[in-house]
């Protein structure tokens, strides 16, 4: 009778491909699990069911996997939860994409510690978390820039400098409630997103609408 073949020769006759989203699923669950200073290439690798050695065929160093996950964790997060009005119920839009933004956190952990809660502290991995923070303010941003006017009975000229500003407030205040989050587990995810709404909301509609109208450019509020 032949003898059942080992997990690890099993791994080694996978494609590299399948080889490599092994690893990529071990190690997103071990950096989450850890943190990354805690976690190792040999706890990765044998989450994975491979010997340490494979996973250089792959990633030159574990900042370079980690860098590779980040990226990938981050431009999803991005895409689910960043997106311009589509509709007249802007406020139902906001609160919808809010409550996308914690509900991917949620189901990410490795994205929610090492991103909000325990970021890294080596010099190329905080560039890139500084990076990858600032694309998604841009991305607010622009989402800003389109969105003021629909806060408005009619459509003016969104001030750029404003709404950066702006945007970088609201994923500063976004990104520093999942961290309060994560160690208060307790509260529901419907608390946090209403009262994450209802702040951002007034902040916004008041903006844009108000006396200062703070959103428009300095033309318009001349006006």
């Amino acid at each position: 009778m032949s003898a059942t073949p080992s997990k690890q020769a099993v791994r080694r006759r996978l494609a590299p491909e399948a080889r490599r989203a092994l690893i990529d699923q071990a190690a997103t669950k071990v950096f989450a699990q850890r943190g990354y200073e805690g976690a190792t290439l040999q706890e990765i690798a044998g989450a994975a069911g491979v010997v340490a050695s494979v996973i250089y065929l792959h990633y030159r160093s574990k900042e370079e996997l980690y860098l590779d996950l980040l990226e990938r964790h981050s431009q999803a997060l991005r895409e689910r939860t960043i997106r311009a009005p589509r509709g007249s119920d802007v406020r139902g839009e906001l609160r919808q994409q809010i409550d996308d933004f914690f509900s991917a956190i949620e189901e990410d952990t490795f994205l929610w510690r090492t991103m909000f809660r325990d970021p890294p502290s080596e010099p190329g991995i905080a560039a890139a978390h500084a990076r990858l923070q600032d694309k998604a303010g841009e991305a607010i941003a622009s989402v800003l820039n389109g969105g003021a006017s629909e806060m408005q009975q009619h459509p003016r000229e969104v001030d750029s400098s404003a709404a950066r500003m702006v945007a970088e407030m609201t994923k500063a205040s976004l990104n520093g409630l999942a961290n309060w989050w994560w160690s208060n587990r307790e509260v529901e995810r419907t608390a946090v997103v209403g009262t994450a709404t209802a702040l951002l909301w007034d902040g916004l509609s008041q903006m844009a609408a108000g006396p200062n109208r703070s959103f428009l450019k300095s033309s318009e509020r001349q006006g």
